[in-house]
């Protein structure tokens, strides 16, 4: 019987289909992992070269199965013309992470980046520093600068700090620092408000 003949079939799986839509990789093969020595299930065999063998074993087998169908059909065409059955294990993951994972990381990394702001009694280089180790992590591309800055004008919470991030700015024509210090400084008195209304108790 085929992988993917077995994929139509109802099996006893252990644990749940590796689902890109409802779980992360990196976890969920660790729990494979868990599977298999809770199976007694080896690792895949290599050859005299240090490779992995491209014939079939069990333990790759069991990996295809608890994929998804749509995740299976997808890596099936990513291999062609080769077989999918022919693949390492870490060869698979590796177009998995490539696929489902970075993109996620990705997102969340620009999420926080964008939702940044300098704490209660976190000091002026702390905050930009940890906007600038941020904005590496996010995808911010050739805005780097412009973002990181930006971040730090919504984010601050000090004159100071405000100040720091329009000399930041200053390489950039459009728009102009001290403008954007005035946008800065009516949004942060928006947000005020917006606090202060949220906070009136509800009869």
């Amino acid at each position: 019987m085929s992988v993917s003949q077995a994929h139509a079939m109802c099996l006893p799986l252990q644990i749940e289909k590796f689902n890109p839509e409802k779980m992360l990789l990196t976890p969920w093969l660790e729990v494979f992992d868990q599977l298999c020595k809770y199976l007694n299930i080896p690792a895949e065999p290599v050859g005299s070269d240090g490779k992995v063998l491209e014939a079939p074993n069990k333990r790759r087998q069991l990996f295809l199965l608890h994929l998804d169908f749509k995740v299976y059909q997808k890596l099936h065409f990513y291999c062609l013309p080769s077989k999918l059955e022919t693949k390492a294990i870490p060869e698979l993951c590796t177009l998995l992470q490539q696929e489902y994972e970075a993109p996620f990381i990705r997102n969340c990394n620009n999420a926080v980046f964008n939702s940044r702001k300098q704490g209660l009694k976190e000091t002026n280089r702390h905050f930009i520093e940890a906007v600038q180790e941020l904005g590496m992590k996010a995808s911010l591309g050739d805005r780097w600068s412009e973002s990181v800055a930006e971040r730090l004008l919504f984010g601050a919470r000090s004159d100071k700090a405000r100040q720091q991030a329009v000399a930041l700015l200053s390489g950039y024509p459009k728009p102009k620092p001290l403008e954007k210090l005035q946008i800065v400084k009516q949004t942060l008195l928006l947000e005020d408000a917006i606090e202060a209304v949220m906070k009136i108790p509800r009869n």
